[in-house]
């Protein structure tokens, strides 16, 4: 069964992830992860990309998590990929 701070950052999530598919964000939550990234949001008209650590009450970034979170804000090349079958085995493919 869920703990209760794990209960509510789960409600934290949802709530920012309603917040930014309002303002037309494209949202991935990473359920139950255990890094620094709890939700990634996509905005297609700005080509935005935010990586979001979502904290509640008290809680803040640790030093190791803000360092991870401040080397991923940056420009990086984004691709856009799906996979496809090939006999038993998945294929990965950059959609062009």
């Amino acid at each position: 069964m869920p703990s209760k701070p794990y209960d509510k950052g789960r409600r934290a999530e949802y709530r920012v992830r309603y917040v930014l598919r309002n303002q037309g964000y494209i949202v991935i939550r990473s359920a139950g992860s255990k890094t620094p990234v709890d939700l990634v949001a996509i905005n297609p008209t700005n080509r935005e990309i935010l990586l979001i650590q979502v904290k509640t009450g008290k809680s803040r970034l640790s030093p190791e998590e803000r360092e991870v979170l401040r080397n991923l804000n940056g420009t990086y090349e984004v691709k856009a990929m799906t996979t496809v079958r090939e006999g038993k085995r998945l294929k990965l493919v950059e959609v062009r």
